[in-house]
């Protein structure tokens, strides 16, 4: 098994599991001219600040050795989404899970986070792609989904969060350069919360969505054996 981080958070340690769990970040409308706009202000502004100065050496790291990187697994399991966002994280939480399991040698597993520069590069020429991500599809909060190729291209147009948008993207850049995976298989799950709605970034995973972790990774486990 290959393990890679490329993601919003790939500093080994300074990952959120080891930072807080729901650890709450609240964001009051303030703006420079005393109206009211959305807010620049961190009740933790250190510990945050940390995280983005970490992320930033990663994405240093990987423009050095980008030149140098390779696809070493025929079978890609990824997961995106960010951190900051409680539920939007999900894909990150069980790749998280799958590093510590042992995977056939075939197997790569990446941490893509929010990279979307990197998601082309990443999936292209793989025999199998299965990624992970929160999706909204209008389900109970815990629902889970299965979505081939075409139906995550066909079915999903309007619904897409921005980190699915821009896998969208890279996956299509790859139809078009002929360099597309063999396969694309999406595992995606209702969120319950993501933030988006008062603007609040919370890391951690909802109760009802962590507990789904294991039954994701069971169906990420037979489309590898597939």
């Amino acid at each position: 098994m290959n393990i890679s981080y490329v993601g919003l958070f790939c500093q080994g340690k300074n990952t959120s599991a080891h930072i807080a769990s729901n650890h709450q970040i609240t964001t009051p409308p303030v703006r420079d001219d005393g109206k009211k706009a959305s807010s620049v202000s961190f009740p933790d502004r250190p510990r945050i600040l940390d995280l983005f100065y970490d992320n930033i050496q990663c994405y240093v790291n990987l423009i050095r050795e980008g030149l140098k990187m390779e696809n070493l697994g025929k079978i890609l399991v990824l997961g995106i989404g960010n951190l900051l966002f409680k539920d939007e994280g999900f894909g990150i939480h069980v790749v998280e899970k799958m590093k510590e399991m042992d995977l056939p040698p075939d197997v790569e597993v990446i941490d893509g986070g929010i990279a979307s520069n990197l998601f082309t590069y990443i999936i292209e020429n793989r025999d199998k792609v299965v990624l992970i991500d929160s999706m909204k599809a209008g389900g109970r909060p815990g629902t889970v989904y299965r979505l081939s190729e075409q139906q995550f291209l066909e079915e999903r147009a309007g619904m897409r969060t921005t980190q699915e948008s821009e896998f969208e993207d890279a996956f299509r850049m790859t139809l078009t350069m002929k360099t597309n995976p063999g396969e694309l298989v999406v595992i995606g799950i209702e969120p319950e919360r993501t933030g988006e709605e008062d603007h609040i970034c919370e890391i951690g995973l909802s109760p009802v969505i962590e507990a789904k972790i294991p039954e994701i990774i069971g169906m990420v486990m037979k489309e590898i054996a597939r």
